[in-house]
């Protein structure tokens, strides 16, 4: 659970603001040559009081890929630097830009991986990973809300950059610890994502989370 925001520079103001609930899947294997797969679905949705009340929402789906290798190697604590590659799916209603149509984007990037993982003891350890994205593409258009149809056949719109035109990164830090005979988590979750197509058409959002997870 956590709160997620987005920006529309234009506008000059919040288009959506609320709290967001997460849940997913990953799976990690390998030691010297580490890989990690991860699938995460999210929606935030919040009340907005126009001229009539709408509710604004955005909902994701992500799934993203991580070969690092082992570089250095310590007593208590390891480091893997490597590759990232992902792709987010986002279907969203921001009325306060458009009140008929869902604005959707798909965006796939890729780029650095860093993850470090420190062992307090047998039983805890802490882990944390970033993303640096280095080339990032996005795909967009409309769809009627209530028909699901493209307004005036509008045809996708796509473009691609690098970070200063599209930037996709993401962080977490956890303490993983053992108890009732199961290994848990605890994590912090930190993500944004700007899409700059020009200088005056520019969407951020901004998204942070803490959750309880299984490890298995």
């Amino acid at each position: 659970m956590g709160y997620k925001t987005f920006k529309y520079t234009s506008q000059n103001n919040l288009i959506h603001s609320g709290r967001y609930l997460y849940g997913g899947f990953s799976y990690e294997f390998g030691n010297q040559y580490l890989n990690k797969v991860k699938f995460q679905v999210s929606n935030s949705n919040r009340e907005i009081k126009l001229d009539i009340i709408y509710v604004s929402a955005a909902t994701a789906a992500n799934i993203y890929y991580d070969f690092a290798i082992q570089t250095i190697t310590l007593k208590k604590s390891s480091y893997y630097f490597g590759l990232h590659i992902g792709n987010d799916f986002n279907l969203n209603f921001f009325p306060r830009i458009d009140t008929r149509n869902l604005l959707w984007f798909n965006q796939s990037f890729g780029g650095i991986s860093i993850i470090s993982k420190y062992k307090l003891n047998n039983n805890n350890h802490i882990n944390f990973s970033t993303h640096i994205p280095v080339l990032s593409s996005v795909f967009y258009n409309k769809l009627n809300r209530l028909t699901s149809e493209i307004p005036d056949d509008k045809k996708i719109q796509s473009y691609s950059g690098f970070p200063i035109k599209l930037f996709n990164a993401d962080a977490e830090i956890g303490y993983v610890f053992s108890k009732f005979g199961f290994d848990w988590g605890i994590f912090y979750q930190f993500e944004m994502n700007k899409i700059n197509e020009t200088a005056s058409n520019q969407l951020t959002g901004m998204a942070q989370s803490a959750s309880l997870r299984i490890i298995y």
